[in-house]
């Protein structure tokens, strides 16, 4: 698949973004709230629509769609550099995110709905909360997720 693909308008995809030394230092509101702002501001910034996001204690998952000329890769790095000075300021010392970051690309029969449920319901399968609803660090910059679950 060509790289400039992560670019092209419309383009959907599925991220996770893994703490370094997976620690987990999201488990904190403190540091958790600020980069969820942050990275609502980034998204905003670069068009890059966030349809589902879920902050878990080493990790983020992300699913974005591309609205703008700014690609997914610049979109990540940038978030990444964002939130990494903004965590120096709650105490943090050192890199903040691992250097690279997984992703999967959407098919056009993928469906989206599914995967926005998917990506705010990682908490249940991972035995942090009983119902997504109860997770403070999920949602979506797109979605009214009462509507959709």
């Amino acid at each position: 698949m060509p790289a400039d693909i992560y670019g092209q308008p419309g383009t959907r995809a599925l991220l996770t973004v893994v703490v370094d030394g997976r620690r987990r230092i999201f488990e904190a509101p403190e540091l958790a709230r600020p980069t969820i702002d942050l990275l609502r501001e980034q998204s905003m910034r670069d068009a890059i629509a966030v349809l589902a996001f879920c902050l878990m204690p080493d990790h983020l998952h992300l699913l974005v769609r591309v609205d703008g000329l700014i690609g997914v890769p610049r979109f990540v790095q940038d978030f990444k550099g964002k939130s990494t000075r903004a965590a120096w300021n709650y105490g943090h010392v050192g890199q903040l995110w691992q250097r690279s970051f997984h992703d999967r690309l959407l098919r056009e029969s993928d469906n989206e709905l599914e995967r926005v449920r998917y990506t705010v319901a990682n908490p249940v399968r991972s035995g942090l909360v009983d119902e997504w609803q109860e997770y403070p660090f999920s949602g979506s910059f797109v979605y009214d997720l009462a509507d959709l679950i």
